[in-house]
């Protein structure tokens, strides 16, 4: 049976973490649940299933990441959030792994829910992404939102049979304020970039962007969800330019500091 640990990260997941947890409590050893300031009974649920239970601040999703990781007892890392889950394809390919190349990283095929009704096509029609991996190997951005894995040109990228089960949005006022939440990030994080977005992107990119999804991704077989999910899309592509610009502005219009 292969070796890694688990490290998840959290905040106040009563409502999911447990589908996680009963999904991941016989594939490891060692489960870390790093809790950045629960009010709820999400800790609790965590020693329930034998985690190996730290707490710290939140420091963005890039360094907290690391700092959870480095929690683990193990150099293979499978990295899930607090709202993901494991289907019983992927969890018999965990257990078949083998672990013996550290230059190998694992993808997983993700299935999104909208509530409790799977997302077939558009953005999240074929969304993968990497999650098992020798921390030895691979280097994290330090990103507050959308961070990456660094990988040298030499690792190589395999997919786990399965899915990761995400159940991120529960219903449409929690999508506005996710979509809302990570357009704002987003915006802080590029505010300071040498490169101008231009003014276009704000018009052009939302529409653009709703098609894409909608119409050339197959958005629209997925029925009502589908439409709501491309529509939620170019609503933070909008966001996050209108943000950013906004920001920028407030920028050039500071004082610069003397240079005498």
């Amino acid at each position: 049976m292969p070796v890694f640990s688990i490290v998840v990260i959290c905040k106040n997941e009563e409502h999911v973490i447990e589908m996680l947890l009963k999904s991941v409590s016989a594939l490891s050893d060692d489960l870390v649940v790093y809790d950045t300031g629960s009010t709820d009974n999400t800790p609790q649920l965590a020693l329930k299933y034998n985690a190996n239970l730290y707490s710290g601040p939140w420091e963005g999703y890039g360094k907290t990441r690391v700092t959870a990781a480095l929690k683990a007892k193990h150099d293979w890392i499978l990295i899930l959030d607090a709202d993901e889950a494991l289907d019983s394809e992927a969890r018999f390919a965990l257990n078949n792994l083998d672990l013996t190349d550290n230059s190998k990283v694992y993808q997983f095929r993700f299935r999104s829910f909208l509530g409790d009704r799977p997302i077939h096509y558009g953005e999240w029609g074929n969304e993968k992404h990497i999650k098992l991996f020798n921390r030895t190997m691979i280097n994290c951005d330090m990103a507050v939102v959308h961070e990456r894995l660094i990988l040298s040109s030499r690792m190589k990228v395999h997919t786990v049979p399965g899915h990761v089960l995400h159940y991120s949005i529960h219903d449409i006022q929690d999508y506005c304020d996710k979509m809302q939440r990570y357009a704002w990030l987003w915006a802080e994080k590029n505010a300071f970039n040498k490169s101008r977005y231009p003014a276009f992107k704000m018009f052009f990119s939302p529409t653009y962007t709703f098609l894409y999804n909608y119409i050339l991704r197959l958005g629209i077989i997925d029925g009502r969800e589908g439409f709501i999910c491309a529509s939620m899309t170019a609503y933070y592509t909008f966001l996050k330019y209108t943000r950013l610009m906004e920001i920028q502005r407030t920028l050039a219009a500071l004082p610069h500091p003397s240079l005498g």
